[in-house]
């Protein structure tokens, strides 16, 4: 006779223990723990050994990691695990903070690396913060790297290798001590997704610091980025925050949120997300124009640019309230003499979808030069451009600006009146078309003549030198064989 004993059989009490004992491990009982944490100014003693304990045994042993409930956890050195098996790792963070004491940790919190590209990666991260301080120099100190998670190389398509961040958040402790040169780095993982990430390093002192190249009257900064994707494969992030970002990576400005391919990462989506407080609010860069960024909704507040894209094609941005403001309350020798809401590089892709955009507020030392959309890519792109706004007369001078001549497809644009909606920089070139019903209405720069039109024009198209020093100039073609253009 056969006696199948099921887990309601046991005792509850045995049943409980055992599969916790199997499923979690405690960082407790590694005197992880944050009971003598006093103030701002007095972090306790460190934890940064006990973290490292818990940390290995965790991964070791396959268990979720638990971290004490609302503790303030001293770290004076960063917590590393690298090596060529397989990482996975589970982290319940429980609303924990770790600590990154500046006055003797300079390097960050934690970082996690798989070096195989032929094993895989799985990480989840909840109910975590991660804060810099400076409790003794009382200055503000460069706290190094908060959360970095490595996969080198990356394994593309020929390894799984997984993150999940949620309600996880980087910060400075009292907005007024340390800060993390790059909160959040993420490098080679297959997908990415993060919900609820707050990048919320606002420092709030009277920072003389001359590192912060690009102050504003925030005051605000990171000297890298907040949120730094490398060769991720793709990733989706929504309801985030990432502030603050624009100083050198690499050799080359940042931004508060940077997707940095080199030819293997393919789309990526933000919705409901906000970048503010940096010189650039989302850049996009890397090797080559790999496809299928998306930013859907959400709040951009830049200093001189809200969209670098040095790289990328088959793009969208959509439903995003556009902000520049370069500090004008102070001297800021810093602001770019091209603030531009959408910048495209020189070896930027096409097919770039903007709609539904509305920059709602300006305030630069060059705003007479200000851009809603500038290409300078050198080789023909495609562009639409649609049912964007721009609702104060003083904002901007150009609404598409180019020296190079692209097909832009443009439809229900409320521009301000009094600019000049769309133009170009250069003397001649076709600029950017619309469609009424059947009807071609072309907007270029001086007269017809001289300029290239793709498509086929037929009779009764319109073509709009919208040029405000001279006034607009509307032609209407009465014979398309002769290529006859009549003023009116």
């Amino acid at each position: 006779m056969v006696t199948t004993v099921s887990y309601a059989m046991l005792p509850t009490n045995v049943m409980n223990a055992e599969w916790i004992d199997k499923t979690y491990h405690f960082a407790v009982s590694d005197g992880v723990h944050g009971d003598d944490y006093v103030s701002a100014t007095d972090l306790g003693t460190d934890k940064s050994a006990a973290m490292q304990t818990a940390i290995n045994t965790a991964i070791t042993d396959k268990k979720i990691l638990v971290m004490p409930p609302h503790a303030f956890i001293r770290m004076d050195a960063m917590v590393t695990w690298s090596a060529s098996t397989d990482l996975k790792l589970i982290i319940d963070g429980n609303n924990a903070t770790l600590v990154a004491n500046g006055d003797v940790n300079s390097t960050g919190l934690l970082k996690l690396e798989c070096t195989s590209i032929s094993k895989t990666m799985d990480i989840e991260i909840k109910d975590l913060s991660f804060s810099a301080a400076s409790p003794i120099s009382g200055g503000v100190v460069n706290c190094g790297r908060g959360l970095q998670i490595i996969h080198s190389p990356a394994p593309g398509l020929r390894g799984f290798t997984s993150v999940l961040l949620e309600n996880v958040e980087f910060y400075s402790l009292n907005n007024d001590q340390g800060y993390f040169s790059r909160p959040l780095y993420i490098e080679g993982a297959w997908f990415v997704h993060g919900k609820n990430v707050r990048s919320n390093q606002l420092l709030t002192a009277n920072l003389t610091d001359a590192a912060n190249k690009y102050r504003n009257n925030w005051l605000a900064f990171v000297p890298e980025s907040a949120c730094h994707l490398k060769e991720v494969y793709g990733f989706f992030f929504e309801d985030c925050m990432f502030r603050c970002g624009g100083g050198l990576i690499d050799g080359t400005e940042g931004a508060a949120f940077v997707s940095d391919t080199n030819g293997s990462a393919e789309g990526g989506i933000l919705r409901n997300c906000t970048a503010n407080y940096s010189r650039t609010g989302v850049q996009l860069r890397g090797t080559s124009n790999e496809p299928g960024f998306t930013m859907l909704s959400g709040h951009i507040n830049a200093r001189d640019y809200c969209v670098d894209i040095q790289r990328g094609k088959n793009l969208r941005f959509s439903g995003i309230l556009a902000y520049l403001d370069d500090g004008m309350a102070g001297a800021n020798p810093d602001g770019a003499a091209d603030p531009s809401i959408f910048k495209c590089g020189t070896l930027s892709g096409s097919n770039i979808i903007v709609e539904g955009v509305d920059w709602h507020y300006a305030a630069h030392q060059n705003l007479a030069n200000a851009r809603f959309f500038d290409s300078n890519a050198v080789s023909t792109q495609t562009y639409f451009i649609r049912d964007n706004k721009v609702g104060d007369t003083t904002l901007f001078k150009h609404g598409f600006s180019s020296s190079t001549q692209h097909t832009v497809f443009a439809s229900g644009n409320a521009f301000a009146h009094g600019t000049i909606p769309f133009s170009n920089d250069a003397i001649v070139g076709y600029q950017y078309e619309e469609m009424d019903n059947l009807r071609r209405r072309i907007t270029g720069y001086n007269s017809p003549a001289g300029n290239t039109f793709p498509g086929t024009l037929t009779n009764g198209d319109l073509y709009i030198d919208p040029n405000i020093m001279a006034g607009s100039d509307t032609y209407r073609l009465t014979d398309a064989g002769a290529g006859t253009w009549t003023r009116f």
